[in-house]
């Protein structure tokens, strides 16, 4: 697959809670590993709590709680008018592109104590910053296509990716690795650097039923 430069910058913006509580800037560049980090600079808040930020698939609401967190979340600091400074945060569920998440979440790290609002209680959205991404395209040999179920394949294929092709691959009963692979146009090599810690058993070299098999060389 080829590489984008380190350095690369392919998401940057400013956040501003609603009522000008929070400030901060992000930008997400390319690193050294063929992966993403988010780069936070310049935080202050005058809330009375700790303050985090995520970046997440599913956008919530300013208001809502946090049912989980994202990629890239870190905790941003408390109350200060003193801008923060860069901190470099990887970005472990990105893959090869990140531009899969939909929003850059700010919201209250607060601990559960009676004297603090609800409205910054734990957890609590402060600030939802949609995204706009700029990943440059890049190239792979690997190139998955579903030729359909055959003996020792009959696992299905829950998501695709935007061009259609496989994305992910749910394994069934007594699905063999070399089957799987064929199944799907790939050599058995290809299908071990999709799933780099793809584990299998007996001399046949059975797969784990239920296991839930990367197809998309962008989410190695």
């Amino acid at each position: 697959m080829s590489s984008i430069p380190p350095g690369t910058v392919v998401s940057e913006g400013d956040v501003a809670s609603p009522k000008g509580s929070v400030h901060f800037h992000f930008r997400v560049v390319a690193d050294q590993d063929d992966r993403f980090a988010v780069q936070y600079s310049g935080f202050t808040s005058t809330l009375p709590v700790p303050v985090s930020a995520s970046f997440l698939r599913v956008t919530p609401a300013v208001g809502d709680g946090m049912s989980h967190t994202g990629d890239g979340d870190h905790l941003l600091g408390g109350g200060t008018t003193t801008p923060g400074p860069t901190v470099s945060v990887p970005m472990a569920q990105a893959g090869h592109d990140p531009s899969f998440l939909g929003a850059l979440v700010t919201y209250s790290s607060a601990t559960s104590d009676a004297a603090v609002p609800i409205e910054i209680g734990p957890g609590k959205v402060l600030a939802v910053t949609p995204l706009s991404w700029s990943v440059p395209a890049r190239t792979t040999n690997v190139h998955p296509s579903d030729h359909g179920a055959a003996a020792n394949a009959t696992g299905t294929v829950p998501s695709t990716t935007a061009s259609g092709a496989p994305a992910s691959y749910v394994v069934a009963p007594d699905d063999l690795v070399g089957d799987v692979a064929a199944r799907f146009g790939l050599s058995v090599e290809d299908l071990v650097w999709l799933n780099p810690s793809l584990t299998v058993f007996g001399d046949q070299q059975y797969l784990y039923e239920g296991t839930t098999m990367n197809l998309d060389p962008l989410r190695r």
